[in-house]
């Protein structure tokens, strides 16, 4: 499915007390609650529709984790930095990401939470109970968030970008 979600949801079957939510619709969100369904997991993965940006971030800022599990599927997906590695660092929610180049730079940069190569949904399901449960982990991430936020953010970059323009013109 070339998005990790698909191991995510069946690493829910080894998980307790938390629930994976899913936003958004997309060519493969059918096959994903069919997994769901499937593996009998309704009650512990909720899918939404897309959503305006303003009301997903209500959702992502009570999350307590934020994935982004792509699978290497070709130098795209690779050296990706998808946005929503910087909406969960803005909402200051640990990440866990794939352990591409670019992702494990931020994450391991900013010391914001971890990455990882699971592709078993047992070892999957370990990493997140490591996230979730580790309160001195959880704490130190936070605190990196912080400083995170303030450096990886659109205002920042605003200006990087309007000297290439200025540059230009």
């Amino acid at each position: 499915l070339a998005r990790g979600l698909d191991i995510a949801i069946q690493a829910m079957e080894f998980v307790d007390n938390a629930k994976l939510v899913i936003i958004g619709k997309g060519d493969i969100t059918a096959e994903l609650k069919q997994l769901a369904d499937k593996a009998e997991l309704h009650n512990k993965i909720v899918f939404f529709e897309r959503m305006p940006y303003e009301e997903l971030m209500e959702y992502t800022v009570q999350s307590d984790l934020g994935i982004s599990l792509e699978e290497n599927t070709g130098l795209n997906y690779y050296y990706a930095l998808p946005n929503k590695l910087f909406d969960y660092i803005q909402a200051r929610i640990p990440v866990l990401v794939s352990d591409f180049p670019e992702m494990a730079r931020i994450v391991n940069d900013y010391g914001i939470g971890l990455t990882t190569n699971a592709s078993d949904p047992e070892q999957l399901a370990s990493v997140f109970k490591e996230m979730l449960e580790n309160k001195d982990k959880r704490r130190l991430w936070k605190q990196n968030l912080e400083k995170a936020a303030k450096e990886l953010c659109w205002e920042k970059e605003e200006k990087k970008l309007l000297e290439i323009y200025s540059d230009l013109i």
